[in-house]
């Protein structure tokens, strides 16, 4: 059963690039918080107390309306936290609001990005009382064919921000992927920070400890390596094994592969064009894995991993009509055993 959450979001057509991903997120209490865009451009916070049932519009960020990429998560107090990129070319503006359980609204983060290929991303991650914030840059130097992951820690429930902690990552494959440079970040069971960052036919997986502190970079070939990839998610699982789902552009299918193994499941065979940024993957508290994706029929669609015994269910045609855009929650609460997801319908 679905419920309508909003009735302006802006129209999208086939360029979903920017417009998928997780935008949904639960606190403590089982509230439910989605951001989307309006038909205005405009960004837009929704919450439910009734577990879906019905929702209200919390605020509108009206302070640009060239947004992609937003990104939500909740810390150990509940205040939510939204982070999202504007502009129509670089420097691009990249803005993080803090929404507090009496909606109580700031802008602790504001930052000036550089980016010369197509639009940046930020995501943010927040546990107890840590936030994380993180944002690629590049100036397109080929001649030093480098870019810069850059991150912003805060260790009080967002009242201040660390300054820039700056990685750079200098590799032979500097031609990013066009329109989703950071794949996705997550915490491993130690809070390590891991962000995913794609280039054509690699990814590296970037390790930090919860100070920022860099660990490891690692550029994953074979099991991650792939011919044109687009419109990745990953996610980490309770023992830490990376998740990753992206299309695979040459057979034209979804697929599926886990780090530890190299595995990987074709989820369906597209054989004419795809819906690029119409995919996430989730992990529910069993280790299970959902993934949602739209197919060219623009209906969405369900599989879902059993970790206990290793198998993965049956196809599952989620809507009869559009299923557009699809975001799911990347981790569930503790204690709770199933996934929210949304998804946007003409």
């Amino acid at each position: 059963m679905s419920n309508q959450i909003d009735n302006d979001a802006k129209i999208i057509a086939d360029s979903n690039w920017g417009f998928g991903g997780h935008k949904i997120v639960r606190n403590s209490s089982g509230h439910i918080y989605v951001v989307q865009i309006n038909d205005s451009g405009y960004l837009e916070l929704h919450k439910s107390n009734d577990d879906g049932d019905t929702w209200s519009n919390i605020t509108t960020f009206n302070d640009a309306v060239t947004i992609v990429h937003p990104c939500i998560d909740v810390d150990g107090n509940d205040n939510v936290y939204i982070t999202y990129c504007y502009g129509a070319s670089s420097p691009y503006t990249m803005k993080l609001k803090k929404v507090t359980p009496a909606n109580v609204i700031t802008t602790p983060v504001t930052e000036t990005i550089y980016f010369e290929t197509k639009t940046p991303n930020s995501y943010v991650r927040a546990y107890d009382d840590t936030v994380h914030l993180v944002w690629i840059e590049n100036t397109y130097d080929l001649s030093t064919e480098s870019v810069d992951i850059i991150s912003q820690i805060s260790s009080d429930y967002g009242v201040s921000f660390s300054s820039n902690i700056d990685y750079n990552l200098t590799t032979t494959h500097l031609a990013m992927d066009e329109y989703q440079p950071i794949i996705g970040l997550d915490l491993d069971s130690s809070y390590n920070i891991a962000v995913a960052v794609y280039y054509p036919n690699y990814y590296h997986m970037i390790k930090f400890l919860p100070n920022g502190t860099f660990i490891s970079d690692t550029q994953m070939t074979g099991a991650f390596g792939a011919t044109a990839q687009r419109g990745s998610d990953f996610v980490l699982n309770k023992n830490d094994e990376i998740w990753n789902a992206f299309f695979y552009y040459s057979s034209y299918q979804w697929r599926i592969k886990t780090y530890n193994d190299g595995s990987h499941l074709n989820l369906a065979e597209i054989v004419t064009s795809f819906k690029p940024g119409n995919m996430v993957i989730g992990c529910d508290n069993d280790n299970n894995i959902y993934i949602y994706y739209t197919k060219t029929d623009e209906k969405l669609y369900l599989r879902k991993y059993i970790s206990d015994t290793d198998t993965w269910e049956a196809e599952v045609t989620v809507t009869t009509g559009d299923g557009m855009r699809p975001s799911c929650e990347l981790h569930v609460l503790p204690g709770k055993s199933f996934i929210h997801y949304t998804f946007f319908s003409d």
